[in-house]
């Protein structure tokens, strides 16, 4: 969403299924599979939580960027927004039932909304907080964010007080929920290269944990 909203115009991406086999660390990969397989931009992959579909974003003939749902046994895909505004990122909520977005919206502010599972019904769930370029959630009610800016920040933000706290800055856009608990992944820019590291909101001190440095010109 932060690219698109920068650059205007969405390059042409397709979305690839890959099967895995075999033990973690030594898996085998079947052939990928193109789901989309058309001119235009097909991104921002996730899975359903039961596995059994994908939510990802389609920009149409219209140029109109809208979420759609891929039914990964059938491979046909149903269109689940219909508006003026545009829709980025669509996530699985925790809490069942819908998914959050990144909306552009008329003015052409970033925030974080969410829709009921048939793409109807939206609800800005932090209006406070923009320009929202990516998001992941950590419980029903947190989530770790990327906001844009110069630099970029990291913010943790709670639904139910609408309130944000950021606790770094400088941030890539990989945002990923390690599962088990609330801590999660992201990137972080140093003089040195790029950083992974993880952060707990839940825990005492919250500090962050150096995971791995980076491949140079990652």
């Amino acid at each position: 969403a932060a690219t698109l909203a920068a650059q205007g115009a969405p390059p042409s991406t397709d979305i690839y299924l890959v099967r895995l086999r075999g033990p973690a660390g030594s898996a085998i990969s079947d052939p990928p599979v193109n789901l989309t397989h058309r001119p235009g931009y097909d991104n921002q992959p996730a899975f359903t939580p039961d596995g059994a579909a994908l939510l990802y974003t389609a920009v149409g003939a219209d140029g109109q960027a809208d979420i759609y749902r891929l039914d990964l046994r059938s491979r046909t895909s149903t269109r689940l927004t219909h508006t003026v505004e545009s829709e980025y990122s669509p996530t699985p909520m925790p809490a069942g039932g819908g998914f959050s977005v990144v909306r552009v919206e008329r003015d052409s502010t970033q925030r974080l909304w969410a829709f009921n599972a048939s793409g109807q019904a939206p609800v800005l769930l932090l209006p406070g907080i923009a320009p929202v370029g990516y998001h992941v959630w950590l419980d029903d009610h947190t989530l770790a964010l990327f906001v844009l800016g110069s630099p970029n920040t990291l913010e943790i933000a709670d639904t139910q007080t609408g309130a944000g706290r950021v606790i770094a800055h400088d941030i890539g856009r990989s945002l990923q929920r390690v599962p088990g608990g609330t801590r999660f992944s992201y990137l972080q820019h140093a003089d040195s290269g790029w950083t992974l590291e993880t952060a707990d909101p839940a825990a005492v001190d919250g500090a962050p944990e150096r995971v791995a440095r980076m491949p140079r010109g990652a």
